[in-house]
């Protein structure tokens, strides 16, 4: 049996000769209790959480694991701590993975075969051809961050867990699931849209459920911090969200946001919410086509020389001047006061 606790120790414990541990009723509910430590396990070695004569088992808390060795057993590894750093975690395990704290853990895809919990910090992943910890659920809880292009069998956001679908390159991300994804009320994901010209190019789930519950984030390229490209919205693109087998949507608690858009454009989601999500930029239904300037809608306010108004006409600005000299008025100078729908004004002077 092995137990290690160190609460402030900050160095790495190597397990580096070739054999097997099994661990029982370790110190606090662990078998190792390094919440600042490094724990290296090194290749051929096989570290068990899994007492071999009575089958009970115990944890691992460390703040980094190394090694190319072996992590076997039905226990949990809890792994991470406090801070803006990073570590990659490459050693393969069939622990149940809680990340914890508040740094990055990059994940190396393949190497983990069991469920994964992420509960602080952020994991990230980076690959959609191998699924990243086999073929168990993944979990975001509250205060967890998920990102990068990834390929998970199950995964589930709960309340106050955030997917990003970004990728490790400050771009759009892509979202791979075998199976099932659930965003649940109170769970985040961020998808994203870019442009370059006349293309389009955004965040993109596959999935063969998708359950929508939860705060659905339409974000501009430009919010990913340090991105590079651009989102320029203009009427007629196009953006396909997701692509899955089923989708159900629970409109009691999903929330929907989407980036503001210039004047005289809208967001069309007539079909987002189907098994192919389609969120389209539209013309705005309030605004008329304007072919040119000139065919823009004005009120036209008349004044004569001495500053009463003397009458009103509905014109445009190509036509105000004509339709003023239409009209039925005594000789003299007058001052036409041009306002468009949006409170431009022009004042000019017209003789007759």
């Amino acid at each position: 049996m092995l137990q290690l606790k160190g609460e402030e120790f900050t160095g790495t414990v190597d397990m580096e000769t070739n054999g097997s541990y099994a661990g029982l009723n370790g110190y606090d509910g662990y078998m190792i209790n390094l919440p600042k430590g490094t724990l290296n396990v090194g290749s051929g070695f096989t570290l068990s959480t899994q007492n071999v004569q009575d089958g009970k088992t115990t944890d691992i808390l460390v703040a980094k694991v190394t090694g190319t060795g072996t992590l076997a057993g039905s226990g949990k590894l809890y792994v991470g701590s406090d801070g803006d750093d990073y570590f990659t975690y490459s050693t393969p395990c069939s622990l149940k993975v809680y990340k914890v704290g508040t740094n990055e853990m990059r994940l190396t895809s393949g190497k983990i075969s069991a469920a994964m919990y992420v509960n602080g910090g952020s994991v990230r992943l980076n690959s959609t051809s191998t699924l990243a910890h086999g073929a168990y659920t993944t979990q975001i809880n509250n205060g967890g961050r998920l990102y990068g292009a990834h390929y998970l069998q199950n995964c589930y956001i709960n309340n106050g867990g955030l997917l990003d679908v970004c990728s490790v390159t400050k771009s759009i991300g892509t979202s791979k699931i075998a199976n099932i994804m659930t965003l649940y009320a109170g769970g985040e994901m961020n998808l994203y849209l870019r442009t370059s010209g006349t293309s389009t190019y955004n965040s993109k789930i596959t999935a063969t459920t998708l359950n929508l519950r939860g705060n659905l984030n339409i974000k501009p390229i430009s919010d990913i911090e340090g991105a590079t490209q651009v989102f320029e919205p203009a009427i007629g693109q196009t953006f396909t969200l997701w692509e899955v087998t089923t989708l159900k949507t629970d409109e009691s608690t999903l929330v929907l946001t989407l980036p503001d858009l210039p004047a005289g454009m809208e967001w069309d989601t007539s079909e987002l919410y189907a098994a192919k999500g389609i969120l389209k930029i539209a013309q705005a239904t309030n605004v008329k086509e304007v072919k040119s300037i000139s065919d823009v809608r004005v009120t036209v306010d008349i004044y004569n020389a001495e500053g009463v108004k003397v009458g009103s006409y509905l014109s445009t600005v190509g036509r105000a001047k004509s339709d003023f000299i239409s009209k039925n008025l005594p000789a003299g100078i007058y001052v036409l006061n041009i306002v468009d729908a949006n409170g431009n004004k022009q004042v000019i002077e017209m003789m007759k």
